[in-house]
């Protein structure tokens, strides 16, 4: 029952019995009449408050609209030389960051005041900002050649001409010449790098609104990079993770990389900018465009770039250090002494990726793509790698020490000099992969196919080969072979001369 109710209640008893029944009904009337009129005031007064708010977005929007063309105009503020009015023009960095800072202030009002629109139009406009006035084409390129990878059908002298020259350019264990370049570059201009961290501290309502951006008005779409990505678990250490494990992983990664792909809203465009030596360290990133960006010694220490596009992207000695980069695309970009130690690529792209000297130590990059990739003397120990593919891989003196690598594809893999290790390939495919002069020390390759693979001269000390199918292999000079448990193998068509193994090890193959 209302307040008003219950106050003309007892008036009404009172009545009944004071005046009598003509009374009263006339006083139930007047009542009536007067509840009446004050619901029609009150209707009034929420018709006229809505023709009041209604307008105030249209009010605003075009008073947004009109401090972003405000704002937008100072970003060409120029200033000419102290001392010299008639020298040439610089850019006048305080009115431009002061701009920058209004056009963050007016996207962010933009979102709380139902202006999405005008939040993306600030967005556009500052990374326009950036690569007008940082473009790729300013960067300073590293100045030794591209790393050239030694051919099938190099002779041995030119094998110790390929390893000395190695060890000129990738000697020091600390910092390679990519890393002591990138150290030394020049850091960006105030203005531009406020511009960045402008892009990649936005908060979680305005990535909302950009996700919206190219949807039907009667649709809601998320912010897809804000997905978690399928994790590989394992059950325990000491039991290999089984094929139909690591293929239903891989199949829901598969499809969550799908929906990042057919992602459609609004994505920060920074395509063909100089980005060199940046911090761009703990921004959202995710889904950015930076094909061809220059990021040249740039810190990207957990920065999110899940789902973002990097292809032909310059990385050479950046530090990326816990990066998220899942489902990221580095098709053909160059991170030569880059540093992605415990950076997370699961289903990333690093498809014909350069990444001679590149620190992997500890990444989570399980069903990660590295078709043709060179990643010659890169260290990935203690990786987790299921179900990578490396077919074509170029890995001469690469570390693979005790990383986990169950179902991978190594198939014509270039291996030799590599270090596995302890390195776990239960069910790897390694046929036709050259690992001459590998140590392969205490590897855990049960059931693992090396169809045609080149082992000449590998070390297999303690390696655990049960299962192993060596059909058509080199084997010639193994070493320690005694010490390696062959249960099961299959020798077919396999040259056993060169290979010193005991009359017990054969009858158990």
């Amino acid at each position: 029952m209302s307040d008003s109710a219950t106050f003309f209640l007892p008036l009404s008893q009172l009545m009944m019995q004071e005046i009598g029944l003509a009374s009263a009904v006339t006083g139930f009337g007047l009542i009536a009449v007067f509840a009446l009129a004050i619901a029609r005031r009150s209707v009034r007064v929420r018709r006229i408050g809505a023709l009041v708010v209604a307008p105030l977005t249209w009010v605003r929007r075009p008073w947004i609209r009109a401090r972003i063309s405000k704002a937008e105009a100072r970003l060409t503020a120029v200033a000419p030389p102290p001392g010299d009015p008639r020298g040439q023009n610089t850019p006048d960095l305080d009115a431009r960051r002061n701009a920058l800072l209004l056009l963050e202030r007016i996207a962010q009002s933009a979102v709380r005041f139902d202006a999405g629109r005008a939040h993306v139009r600030v967005m556009e406009i500052v990374c326009a900002y950036i690569r007008e006035n940082a473009p790729a084409s300013e960067a300073v390129n590293f100045p030794l050649p591209e790393w050239t990878p030694l051919p099938d059908s190099a002779t041995d002298a030119e094998k110790a001409q390929h390893v000395a020259w190695r060890e000129v350019r990738f000697a020091n264990r600390i910092n390679s010449n990519a890393r002591d370049w990138a150290a030394a570059l020049k850091l960006p201009r105030a203005d531009i790098a406020l511009a960045i961290r402008i892009i990649g501290r936005r908060s979680a309502a305005q990535r909302a609104v950009e996700a919206a951006w190219e949807v039907e008005a009667d649709q809601t779409e998320p912010w897809v990079f804000d997905t978690p990505c399928p994790v590989l678990t394992r059950p325990t250490e000491a039991v290999p993770l089984s094929s139909g494990t690591v293929d239903a992983y891989t199949s829901n990664l598969r499809k969550w990389r799908g929906r990042l792909a057919a992602y459609r809203g609004y994505r920060p465009d920074l395509r063909g900018t100089n980005l060199q030596a940046a911090d761009l360290s703990q921004l959202v990133l995710s889904g950015a465009r930076l094909d061809g960006a220059r990021l040249d010694g740039a810190i990207l220490c957990e920065t999110r770039l899940e789902g973002a596009v990097l292809r032909d992207a310059h990385l050479r000695g950046a530090v990326l250090y816990r990066a998220q980069l899942d489902g990221a695309d580095l098709r053909r970009a160059f991170l030569e002494g880059a540093v992605l130690r415990e950076a997370t690529l699961q289903g990333a792209i690093l498809r014909k990726a350069r990444a001679e000297w590149a620190n992997f130590k500890e990444v989570r990059m399980d069903g990660a793509d590295l078709f043709e990739a060179r990643l010659e003397v890169a260290s990935f120990y203690k990786a987790r790698m299921a179900g990578v593919i490396l077919y074509k891989a170029r890995m001469d003196g690469v570390v693979l020490r005790q990383a986990a690598m169950e179902r991978a594809d190594l198939r014509r893999a270039h291996l030799p000099w590599a270090t596995l290790r302890e390195a776990r390939l239960e069910g790897a495919n390694l046929g036709w992969a050259q690992l001459e002069y590998a140590d392969l020390g205490s590897a855990r390759m049960a059931d693992a196919g090396l169809y045609k693979a080149n082992l000449r001269r590998a070390d297999v000390r303690l390696a655990q080969m049960t299962g192993v199918s060596l059909c058509r292999a080199v084997v010639t000079g193994v070493t320690s072979a005694p010490s390696a448990t062959f249960h099961g193998v299959l020798f077919k068509d396999v040259d056993l001369t060169g290979l010193p193994l005991s009359q017990e090890q054969i009858d158990q193959s």
